[in-house]
C-alpha cells in the first residue's frame, strides 16, 4: 500500500481471490482503516509504507497493536510487513499529523532565517487575502502550536493551520523610512495558511511559503 486512498481492489494469490478495501480521508485525516477479505485462508505480506513524516504511526490488525520495526523496500521508504495468514481482517493505521516547522538547507540563501509550514503530506503556505499587513511584516516562531481547522466552505474544503504571528508595531512610524531599532516594537496578529497546491484560487494576492523566523 503506498497511497492511502479509499478503494477496493482485487488479486488472485495462490489460487486465492483476495480483496483489499481502504476507507481514508487522506491527506486532511491520518486514520485509515484496511480491511482484507480473502476467499479462503491465505498467507501473504501486506505492506505499509509508512511516510517519512509520520513520526508518531500506530497499526493494529483486528484491534491488536503491530511493533513498527519497518525496513527500507527499494526507493519508495520505509514499509511495515505484516506476514500472516489472512482471511477477514481490519487493518487500522493512524498517523497523527500536527501542523510543523521546516527549514531548508543552510546553503540554500533564500531560505535562511525562514520556515515553512507543513501538515501530514501537504506544504501550505500564506495567501494575502488571509491577513490585513503585507505578508513580509509576519514573523512565526518554530514552535507555535497551530491548530488544525476543517473549513468545508473554503477552497473546496480544505484544513488549514491558524496560529499567531509577530508583526511590526506600526505605532510612531508615521512617514519615517528609518528608527533605531530600540526604538520599535512588536505585536501579534493571527496567521492562516492554507495548502500550498490551493493557492491563488479567490482573489489576486500575493502569497508566501517561506516565513520569516521569529
Amino acid at each position: 500500500v503506498n497511497q492511502y486512498v479509499g478503494g477496493t481492489a482485487e488479486f488472485t494469490i495462490d489460487d486465492t481471490t483476495v480483496a483489499v478495501t481502504q476507507d481514508a480521508a487522506f491527506p486532511w485525516d491520518g486514520d485509515v482503516e484496511i480491511d482484507v477479505s480473502a476467499a479462503a485462508p491465505a498467507s501473504f505480506a501486506l505492506r505499509l509504507r509508512i511516510p517519512g513524516w509520520a513520526e508518531e504511526a500506530s497499526v493494529t490488525v483486528d484491534g491488536d497493536p503491530v511493533a513498527l520495526e519497518a525496513g527500507e523496500v527499494g526507493d519508495g521508504g520505509d514499509y511495515l510487513t505484516i506476514d500472516r495468514e489472512w482471511a477477514d481482517a481490519t487493518v487500522s493505521v493512524s498517523f497523527p499529523m500536527p501542523g510543523r516547522s521546516l527549514v531548508a538547507h543552510p546553503a540554500v540563501e533564500a531560505d535562511a532565517g525562514r520556515i515553512a509550514l507543513a501538515r501530514g503530506p501537504l506544504v501550505y503556505c500564506l495567501e494575502g487575502v488571509d491577513h490585513d499587513r503585507p505578508l513580509a511584516q509576519h514573523a512565526v516562531d518554530p514552535t507555535t502550536d497551530f491548530t488544525a481547522t476543517d473549513r468545508d466552505d473554503l477552497l473546496g474544503g480544505v484544513v488549514t493551520l491558524e496560529g499567531e504571528a509577530t508583526v511590526p508595531d506600526l505605532e510612531g512610524w508615521d512617514d519615517a523610512l528609518y528608527r533605531p531599532a530600540e526604538e520599535t516594537e512588536t505585536t501579534t496578529a493571527p496567521v492562516t495558511a492554507v495548502p500550498y497546491y490551493a493557492w491563488d484560487n479567490r482573489e489576486p494576492g500575493e502569497m508566501r511559503v517561506w516565513i520569516r523566523r521569529d
